[in-house]
């Protein structure tokens, strides 16, 4: 089975414009917090534009990856229309999860504005993932915030 590592490396071949988002970019910057919280799936992000976005969900669905919109199995191409109203398409693959974000807090140029490369894949700068997870309210991106604040304030 491909590991979220090759189908970020699939996605990045094809010169598709993204960026790691949420858990999987925040290891990177804080490992103490997922050491504490590991990364359940993967997030991306990307522009709102329904030929990149189907570009990206026929290149994760060969490789066998279910991709879903709200719940419903995709049907290639996407459109606009189809697209309105929702923020992510979801891809599942044995116990995983991939999420393909188009409509985030952070508009998609500031995403790029900050990208950092590891290894071929981009990772969206530390930044932008601290903004994005500060607009929301899940308790799980509160906490973060907290336990950042915490940690900067234990470093006074």
């Amino acid at each position: 089975m491909k590991s979220y590592r090759d189908i970020l490396d699939d996605l990045s071949r094809a010169e598709l414009p993204f960026a790691v988002i949420g858990s999987r970019a925040i290891e990177h910057f804080y490992p103490k917090w997922t050491a504490i919280h590991p990364p359940a799936d993967c997030d991306i992000v990307m522009p709102f534009e329904a030929a990149l976005l189907t570009r990206a969900c026929d290149i994760v669905s060969k490789q066998g990856w279910l991709v879903e919109l709200w719940g419903e199995p995709v049907q290639l191409p996407l459109s606009a229309e189809q697209l309105a109203g929702k923020y992510y398409l979801r891809a599942r693959r044995g116990g995983a999860v991939l999420d393909i974000n188009f409509e985030t807090p952070l508009r998609w140029e500031t995403w790029q504005s900050g990208l950092w490369w590891k290894d071929g894949v981009p990772y969206a700068a530390r930044g932008h993932l601290v903004a994005a997870k500060r607009f929301s309210d899940r308790d799980k991106d509160q906490a973060f915030i907290h336990w950042l604040r915490q940690s900067a304030w234990e470093k006074r």
